[in-house]
This record gives C-alpha cells, sequence and structure tokens, in this order.
C-alpha cells in the first residue's frame, strides 16, 4: 500500500474558530511550515485594577513544524493524508491593538517561542491544539508567558 504523506501537500484552511484562513506547506519529508491570517482572543489575563481581561485582536501566525510520530501512524497502515501527527515547532505570533477596549496607544505586539501541537485532518475539515512557551512584547507584558492556541475548520483546497 503506497502512503501519501501528508506533508507533500500544499493545504488552505478555512478557520472557523479563531476565524480566519491558513496557508500550510511542505518544507520536506517532515517538516513544514504554516502561515495564517485571522481575529480572535489573543490573551486572557488577570489583573487587580479590571478583575479579567480579554485581548482580542487581528493577528497572524508564522509556525515551522516538525513531526515526529509519522513512522508511528504508518506502522499502523494509516495514511497521513490527513493525518499530520504531533509536532514540534517554532510560533512567531504577531497582532495588533486591543479591539476590546479601544485604547490608542498601542501598536504591533509580538510573541516567539517553541510549540508542542496536535493536528488532525479529516476530508473535509481539521483541528489543531498547540501550547507552548514564548517571550511576548506589549505595552502591558513584556517577558516570557503560555503561547497556546485551538483552532477548528474547514479544509479549502490542498494539492
Amino acid at each position: 500500500m503506497t502512503h501519501v504523506s501528508a506533508q507533500e501537500k500544499n493545504k488552505i484552511h478555512l478557520k472557523l474558530i479563531q476565524p480566519g484562513i491558513e496557508y500550510q506547506f511542505s518544507i520536506k519529508n517532515n517538516l513544514l511550515a504554516s502561515f495564517d491570517l485571522g481575529f480572535g482572543l489573543i490573551n486572557m489575563s488577570y489583573n487587580s485594577e479590571d478583575k479579567f481581561e480579554t485581548y482580542i485582536s487581528t493577528f497572524s501566525n508564522v509556525i515551522v513544524k516538525n513531526v515526529y510520530n509519522s513512522s508511528k501512524v504508518l506502522s499502523r497502515n494509516n495514511s497521513l493524508l490527513f493525518h499530520s501527527g504531533n509536532y514540534l515547532g517554532m510560533r512567531w505570533l504577531g497582532y495588533n491593538k486591543n479591539v476590546d477596549n479601544g485604547t490608542e496607544g498601542e501598536h504591533f505586539n509580538y510573541a516567539v517561542g517553541p510549540v508542542w501541537g496536535i493536528q488532525r485532518y479529516h476530508k473535509t475539515f481539521y483541528y489543531q491544539f498547540e501550547l507552548g512557551l514564548g517571550y511576548h512584547s506589549r505595552a502591558e507584558i513584556k517577558g516570557v508567558a503560555p503561547l497556546a492556541r485551538f483552532c477548528v475548520g474547514i479544509n479549502i483546497k490542498k494539492w
């Protein structure tokens, strides 16, 4: 049985949770890269002044992923076509001002750091969960803080 690696495919996704669009492509064998643009929840925090704060903004992500369990999937006679597996990677997140509180003083913000994630592809949809720790640079936070994301979307095109 011939297996087609998901890493040999280019994919475009329409993200429904954390709305946006994502393009994912192969660099080589188990190494993927993705770029996405969207709108959604960037950060939640607790402070003594406002109690609970949400940070909602437009954002872009660039992620390089090394899928480390592809041989395990193939050994179970499963195709990687719709199963990308678990990965370790590096994520760069860029985002704008918080639309939730309308502050004018904020400019472009970013976060960068290593991540661990799971992504699964099915014929029409996919989901992804990612956790990491990264350096954040914005007016309220400068330093190390968690990176997390959960996405569900529709596969629009693959080639």
